[in-house]
């Protein structure tokens, strides 16, 4: 692996071939299915939370046996220009969700700003908003998602509404405030 942007957004990449500089390190990483299933005393996994850089889709592909049983909210980041150095097909982690039983999808811009709620079945609005975060043409370089599996229909329907009261709230406190 090599650290590549470096502070904020630190990321890091598979290579073969590590520069002179690099500070070489041995990580040992797993899957969620092999950390759960090395603790079966734990409770089911109802909340799984990835910020890692372009490494998200990974960690939920590596929780599938997870996915099926426990069914959790899934949050993760979605950052194209990461997903993209790490030659991942980031698109199709939606039809891998869907395919699981995942039905409803909260979506936030990079700034923690509710955009909205759709549903796995919209691949076209989900299309656009990934064709949309090319880090090049954009100001939106990730989205932070949120899905949750149709078992959760009832927390999915009071969740969005609650999000975009939360929304309602902060625009309305922003032009009292102009």
């Amino acid at each position: 692996m090599e650290v590549t942007k470096a502070g904020w957004n630190t990321t890091l990449v598979p290579t073969d071939t590590p520069s002179a500089c690099a500070d070489v390190r041995v990580i040992d990483v797993t899957t969620i299915d092999r950390l759960v299933a090395s603790r079966p005393h734990l409770p089911p996994v109802k909340l799984l939370k990835t910020d890692a850089e372009g490494y998200d889709l990974r960690i939920i592909r590596g929780s599938k046996a997870v996915i099926q049983s426990a069914k959790p909210v899934l949050h993760f980041e979605y950052n194209l220009e990461n997903i993209q150095d790490l030659n991942e097909a980031g698109f199709e982690i939606f039809a891998f969700l869907q395919d699981k039983g995942y039905r409803h999808l909260a979506i936030w811009d990079a700034f923690g700003r509710f955009i909205l709620g759709t549903t796995f079945d919209q691949a076209d609005l989900i299309r656009d908003l990934h064709d949309y975060s090319d880090a090049s043409l954009s100001p939106v370089v990730y989205y932070d998602f949120c899905a949750f599996h149709q078992d959760d229909d009832d927390v999915a329907t009071a969740f969005m509404k609650q999000e975009r009261a939360h929304r309602a709230k902060l625009s309305q406190t922003a032009k009292a405030g102009a």
